[in-house]
C-alpha cells in the first residue's frame, strides 16, 4: 500500500483518481487474465457437436409436422408421416366461381374501438349573445370556460371584436387562434 501511496504522490494524483486507476489496472488484469484461460482451455470437440445433432435428428425423424397435429381432432390418434410428406393448411373459401376455382374468403373487417371519442365537433358561436351550451362548441372552451365567458361579458358589456375574448381569464393567443374562425359577434 506504501507503494501505491508514493507512486500516487509522484504521478500527482488525487485519492479518487488514484483509485480510479487502481480499479482500471485490476480490470485490465483480470480480462488479460481470463482471456489466457480461455486460451489454454481449449474448444470443445467436434464429436460433441455431432453426437448432439444426430441425438437431434433422430428425435425429429418420427415427429409429424405441427401443421397435422393441429388440424386433427382431439379423439384422433396422432398421424404417423415420413419425413419428406408436405403438410398443407387448406384456406378458407367463401365462393366457388363460375370458372369452378374456389376463392379465398374477404379478409375479416377492421377492429374498431368500442367506445367513441369524447371530442366534439366544432361549431359556429355568438360570444355576445350564446348561451354556454352553444360556447362549449368553440374549439377550446369547456363548462368553466363558457361561464367565464358569460361573467366576462356580464361584467364588461359586449364584446366589440372577437380578439377581444383574449380579456377573459384562460384565453390566450393560442386559444383564440383555435377559436377564431368559430367565433363570431
Amino acid at each position: 500500500m506504501r507503494a501505491l501511496y508514493r507512486l500516487q504522490s509522484r504521478l500527482g494524483l488525487t485519492a479518487p483518481e488514484g483509485n480510479a486507476l487502481l480499479a482500471l489496472a485490476l480490470a485490465g488484469l483480470l480480462g488479460v487474465g481470463a482471456l489466457e484461460w480461455q486460451e489454454r482451455s481449449g474448444v470443445p470437440s467436434e464429436t460433441l457437436y455431432t453426437a448432439a445433432d444426430s441425438a437431434f435428428a433422430a428425435a425429429s425423424r418420427g415427429a409429424p409436422p405441427a401443421a397435422q397435429m393441429l388440424m386433427a381432432a382431439p379423439g384422433d390418434p396422432p398421424p404417423a408421416l415420413a419425413l419428406d410428406t408436405a403438410a398443407t393448411v387448406p384456406l378458407p373459401i367463401a365462393a366457388v366461381s363460375d370458372s369452378g376455382t374456389a376463392e379465398p374468403a374477404p379478409p375479416p373487417p377492421p377492429v374498431t374501438a368500442a367506445r367513441r371519442s369524447s371530442r366534439k365537433e366544432p361549431g359556429r358561436a355568438n360570444l355576445n349573445t350564446g348561451s354556454s351550451a352553444e360556447l362549449q362548441r368553440l374549439p377550446g372552451v369547456g363548462p368553466a370556460l363558457a361561464q367565464r365567458i358569460i361573467d366576462y361579458r356580464n361584467q364588461n358589456g359586449p364584446f366589440r371584436s372577437v380578439d377581444a375574448i383574449v380579456g377573459v381569464k384562460g384565453i390566450g393567443e393560442k386559444t383564440l387562434e383555435k377559436m377564431r374562425p368559430y367565433a363570431h359577434l
